[in-house]
């Protein structure tokens, strides 16, 4: 079963490592992004941070990322997939056969970016795409940690940033 879909620049740190997993009880991580899906001494560093007892899986946003995840779904007891941004949770979502809540963990400020809580900050492009997402009724927070109390995302709270 796919438990969450977090959005973290950061990929796997300790937030994860150690908080989330013991909250879903997980038994597979599938990080899917294209630099790190290509990169052994990322992938190596990725590894020394996971749980001992989870497994670790790297894929390319491509079909062979959906394959697996729709092999996790039905064969994993809890797994979770962590993309670097929202561009790729979206493109993600869009092809998958099934919906899983999306949780945003952290995205550090960039270049024209709105700092919305300690850990997140948000461009433009980023509510665009949460626009959308909301549309087609994808379960949508911001939240760092298991114990912090979820921020919802609603229309009415990305048109409450457009007064930021």
């Amino acid at each position: 079963m796919i438990r969450a879909i977090f959005v973290d620049d950061r990929l796997l740190h300790g937030s994860i490592s150690l908080k989330w997993s013991h909250y879903f009880h997980l038994t597979d991580i599938l990080i899917v992004n294209n630099e790190t899906a290509n990169d052994e001494f990322t992938k190596m560093i990725l590894d020394l941070a996971k749980p001992k007892n989870v497994k670790l899986h790297f894929k390319e946003l491509n079909h062979d990322a959906l394959s697996l995840i729709n092999v996790l779904s039905k064969e994993s007891e809890n797994a979770v997939i962590i993309v670097s941004n929202m561009f790729d949770a979206y493109r993600m979502v869009d092809q998958m056969e099934f919906k899983t809540e999306i949780i945003i963990t952290g995205l550090r400020e960039r270049p024209n970016s709105i700092k919305i809580s300690d850990r997140v900050a948000l461009t433009s492009e980023d509510t665009s795409i949460l626009r959308k997402m909301v549309k087609v009724d994808l379960d949508l927070k911001l939240q760092s940690l298991p114990n912090d109390k979820a921020i919802i995302i609603t229309e009415d709270y990305l048109s409450s940033l457009d007064h930021r």
